[in-house]
């Protein structure tokens, strides 16, 4: 494990939310030391990926730390359209389900990444009523 790849690691461990390539740029600067190039940061971000490590939310073209499971394993994002909050969902299940779907429909999977997106729980949840005031 190289230093920037281990740098951009600790970054999505302390962040918890999906960030863009060009936001990791200035915060692995600060974490290294030096300057970047949008290429390394790119190279890092597919290794990172190929280890299963991190993944790639396509629709917000971001990334966001794995959660436990390998390269090999299905992940879920439930994807907050009003606050940006992303959460990855990993589970035993997932994988199966989505195989099957696609033998059903003559389709081989490569990879198994499912986006649901709508609105978080803090988000949905009713502003608390006013109490009155005597």
């Amino acid at each position: 494990m190289t230093p920037i790849r281990r740098a951009m690691l600790d970054i999505f461990g302390r962040e918890h939310r999906p960030l863009r390539a060009y936001d990791l740029i200035p915060r692995l600067e600060t974490a290294c030391g030096r300057r970047f190039q949008p290429q390394t940061i790119y190279r890092t971000l597919d290794f990172l990926m190929k280890e299963g490590l991190v993944l790639r939310i396509e629709s917000w073209n971001a990334y966001i730390a794995r959660p436990a499971a390998g390269p090999d394993h299905a992940a879920l994002f439930l994807l907050c359209g009003r606050c940006g909050d992303a959460r990855v969902v990993d589970s035993d299940a997932l994988p199966g389900v989505l195989d099957a779907l696609a033998v059903m429909n003559g389709f081989r999977g490569e990879r198994r990444i499912v986006e649901l997106q709508g609105v978080c729980g803090l988000c949905r949840a009713p502003e608390p009523s006013a109490a009155p005031s005597f």
